[in-house]
């Protein structure tokens, strides 16, 4: 891992700048790489994918797929935050992962929606991350505030939208870190499940080797574990930290340190650790998925952690 991190002086290049240039189409790896600016005509809110939000002054439109919505008003509703797409390597090259966009196709996206919406037996949103699936925006800047400004609003319209009253959340590594972020921030958070989230970007750090940096480049960034303090205390509310021991990208132990802070501020947190698909043994986005449903159905924490930690959930 350290040896694709951003060299000193490319990390300070990328950290101060950006490309962004109009009409990048985010479902191909070349509107990722460089980012995208849509005017608010441009976002097609009339397909009921999208939304125009705007935060600190910024306009951005947000897609997402939805997937068991009846039209009637919705007591909870099931949203996933996709992991991290992009990487740098030394030399400050962003690469996007191989497949890219035939997981963006929005016929594909639709149908991850239907698949989430099936195993939760909730209605189910799928939330393109700020410069990926669709949406506008800088991917690079996915840990900095202006990013989760937008996500928030983006929950608010989208819910204001559907009539939806709650929401149960997961997200899969940096998806993860949008959850623990959003934790501080919302008092509508009926569940959370972070699966192998970036949730101690610091300590990930550290533990990398990249001396507080982080793998976007930046020195500077939101950082859940700083933000415990202000998670809002709710008895109703529950929150799993789910990671895999072995798992080589996000070491387990600094998202056992979150779960752990939490714990020590009296919130409801429950660390759980199951077997991550991957040679990392980081993928585990399914199981977040799964344990947020079970979460707002009301199953027993202890029922729930006995099915996950399993050696094979079912």
């Amino acid at each position: 891992m350290r040896n694709i991190l951003l060299s000193g002086m490319t990390a300070a290049f990328l950290a101060g700048c950006s490309i962004n240039p109009y009409g990048a189409d985010t479902f191909t790896r070349s509107g990722v790489v460089s980012g995208s600016i849509l005017e608010q005509n441009d976002c097609p809110v009339e397909s009921g994918t999208a939304v125009w939000v705007s935060a600190n002054g910024r306009g951005e439109c947000v897609r997402y797929f939805t997937a068991g919505m009846s039209g009637e008003r919705v007591s909870v509703a099931l949203v996933h935050f996709h992991g991290d797409v992009m990487w740098q390597d030394t030399n400050g090259t962003p690469t996007v992962y191989d497949g890219y966009e035939d997981h963006a196709a929005p016929s594909a996206l639709q149908a991850l929606a239907d698949k989430g919406a099936e195993t939760a037996n909730l209605p189910y949103i799928r939330l393109s991350r700020p410069g990926t699936f669709g949406s506008s925006g800088d991917h690079r800047l996915r840990r900095q505030p202006q990013n989760l400004a937008i996500v928030e609003a983006a929950l608010d319209a989208i819910k204001a939208k559907h009539g939806i009253d709650r929401l149960a959340l997961a997200g899969q590594s940096g998806g993860g870190h949008l959850v623990g972020a959003l934790l501080a921030r919302r008092n509508d958070i009926a569940c959370a499940a972070i699966s192998s989230g970036v949730v101690s970007v610091r300590s990930r750090s550290h533990m990398h080797g990249w001396f507080g940096r982080d793998f976007t480049g930046f020195w500077h960034y939101v950082d859940p574990i700083a933000t415990t303090h202000l998670v809002p205390e709710n008895a109703d509310r529950r929150i799993f930290v789910i990671g895999d021991p072995k798992d080589r990208n996000t070491p387990f132990a600094t998202q056992a340190e979150y779960h752990y802070a939490l714990r020590a501020l009296g919130r409801e947190s429950v660390l759980i650790e199951a077997p991550g698909d991957g040679p990392q043994h980081h993928g585990l986005a399914w199981t977040g998925i799964a344990v947020a449903a079970d979460c707002a159905a009301g199953k027993p924490t202890d029922q729930i952690v006995e099915k996950y930690a399993a050696k094979n959930p079912t």
